[in-house]
């Protein structure tokens, strides 16, 4: 009996054992799962750690990358604003010296335009001292017809005698005619003129033509006008000072041909001299029609 239950209890020994056996391995398997489990979840935390760790890296970079964008962006304005405020400097200096440039131009020619005004006023202020000079030196050459003796006649007697000596009236004629070329008259004061001789009176008529009052200048002077527009303006003479003149001028006509005419006739041949007068209708600068003297 004590060998059966000996047995028995070999046999529940066994089965304890067996059970005690289960019992670690199933908590083995139970530690290795939980082991897993807790493996698992570092894993899991470790990639959620590594995720996280490369959102933040990715969210760093992208910030930087907004930042640097920013940066760019901020340099870019700034220099495209530098640009433009170098620009606007430079058409500021363009525009300043264009303006300088376009002042000192105005100068310039403002300063030619009074120069030239002033050359313009000089030049009819000379201009009318010299057409004034003219009128004067006009007048003392009619003054001076008398005073002009004529000259280089002193060959024509002997020609004229000669002439005469031959019976040669007409020659001796055209030779007092012809006695005064040699002699300068004044424009417009030299006219044609007519010799006849008439031996048995011994007189010598000259017919001379004289100018028409044209010759007297019908201006008495020439003044600058400097109210606009400047100009030379002329002062008439009076009429009756124009005739007066030319009155006086007619008998110093008359009396230089009869002494050019007695400067070419020898004294024996001729015992007077008559001198007349025709005038050649012309019209003068006063528009008048020179009348007969």
């Amino acid at each position: 009996m004590a060998r059966r239950k000996s047995l028995a209890a070999q046999v529940l020994q066994v089965y304890q054992q067996r059970q005690k056996a289960k019992a670690a391995a199933a908590k083995r398997a139970e530690a290795e799962i939980a082991r897993q489990a807790r493996a698992a979840e570092r894993d899991a935390a470790e990639r959620a750690r590594e995720n996280a760790r490369r959102d933040r890296e990715a969210a760093q970079a992208w910030t930087r990358a907004q930042k640097e964008k920013q940066a760019q962006q901020s340099a870019d304005s700034r220099r495209a604003e530098q640009i433009v405020r170098d620009l606007e400097k430079r058409d500021a200096a363009r525009a300043k010296e264009l303006e300088q440039k376009r002042r000192a131009e105005a100068r310039e020619q403002a300063t030619a335009d009074r120069r030239a005004k002033q050359q313009a006023v000089e030049g009819m202020r000379r201009e009318a001292a010299a057409r004034t000079a003219e009128v004067e030196e006009r007048l003392r050459v009619l003054a001076s017809v008398l005073r002009s003796r004529p000259a280089g006649l002193h060959q024509l007697p002997l020609e004229t005698e000669r002439a005469f000596g031959q019976g040669d009236l007409e020659g001796f004629a055209v030779g007092v005619e012809e006695a005064p070329g040699p002699v300068d008259y004044a424009q417009g004061l030299g006219g044609t003129r007519r010799v006849a001789f008439a031996p048995e009176a011994r007189e010598l008529v000259v017919e001379v033509e004289l100018p028409g009052q044209a010759v007297v200048p019908s201006v008495k002077q020439y003044w600058f006008r400097a109210s606009a527009p400047p100009a030379v303006v002329p002062q008439p003479r009076k009429e009756a000072e124009c005739r007066t003149l030319y009155r006086d001028l007619v008998p110093r006509l008359a009396l230089r041909a009869i002494d050019e005419a007695f400067a070419v006739t020898p004294p024996t041949l001729v015992d007077g001299s008559r001198s007349t007068g025709r005038c050649v209708p012309r019209t003068g600068p006063l528009g008048r029609r020179s009348s007969r003297a």
